[in-house]
């Protein structure tokens, strides 16, 4: 027989509390979600930055080595130095023992000196050292003047802006430095004078294969004489700053 006993209504809650456990899901999800994200975005942030950091350090650093590498070698302005490089065999001897003055408003006696460079090297500073006289006695201050003309860069030095001047009994001696040569194109000479130029001999030399040096000296005593002209040269190599010894002047 049937069970005619009357069933207990079914409650109308139980959709009620799927839905409302469905919606707490998908709140819990999404927020996992959005936490995963921002946290990731964080990393990948920090990451990033803390990399682009790292970058920024080598390539200054590389930028700042490179910098130092490429200096170029300087020299201290030195009679030892000039001597030391002599004794390298980094030096050339322009002239010696050359008679020569002046008469009319010409140097009789004048020498044109052809030199060339050669090497991969190129000339970094040097020095110019000149020994002269008249009559085996030193150069007058005021008037006698030593002539070095490298190609319309040079003229009449003046020796008492250089590193090292010297008056002896016999001679006078000075050395200049090579890359800032003090000079007056032409007459008259006047070592006190302000409308003097300066050029750099050295960059001369790098730029060209080889240079005329015309040299004779100034003075009405016709016994003038150039005793010594030497060129000193510190080598070095462009590509690398590194200072070396791979550069060569020499007389044609």
């Amino acid at each position: 027989m049937a069970d005619l006993t009357p069933q207990a209504p079914q409650s109308s809650q139980a959709p009620q509390k799927n839905l409302k456990d469905s919606a707490l899901q998908f709140a819990i999800f999404i927020a996992i979600v959005s936490a995963f994200v921002f946290i990731s975005s964080t990393l990948v942030k920090t990451f990033t930055s803390t990399n682009e950091d790292k970058v920024k350090e080598v390539v200054n650093e590389v930028i700042k080595e490179k910098e130092i590498v490429l200096s170029k070698p300087t020299c201290n302005n030195s009679p030892d130095e000039f001597n030391s490089l002599k004794s390298k065999g980094q030096s050339l001897q322009l002239t010696k023992n050359q008679s020569t003055y002046g008469q009319s408003g010409k140097l009789i006696g004048l020498k044109s000196v052809k030199v060339a460079i050669t090497g991969p090297d190129d000339i970094a500073c040097g020095y110019m050292y000149v020994k002269a006289s008249k009559n085996s006695k030193p150069l007058g201050d005021n008037y006698d003047s030593v002539y070095i003309d490298p190609q319309d860069f040079g003229g009449h030095l003046l020796r008492n802006k250089g590193i090292y001047l010297t008056n002896t009994k016999n001679y006078t001696e000075f050395l200049l430095p090579l890359n800032a040569v003090s000079f007056l194109p032409t007459l008259p000479y006047n070592p006190n004078a302000q409308n003097f130029r300066i050029a750099d001999w050295g960059t001369l030399l790098n730029v060209n294969s080889h240079v005329y040096f015309d040299i004779a000296l100034s003075t009405l005593d016709k016994r003038g004489l150039i005793e010594d002209v030497t060129i000193a040269y510190k080598c070095w190599d462009a590509t690398t700053g590194k200072e070396g010894s791979n550069c060569l002047l020499s007389i044609e």
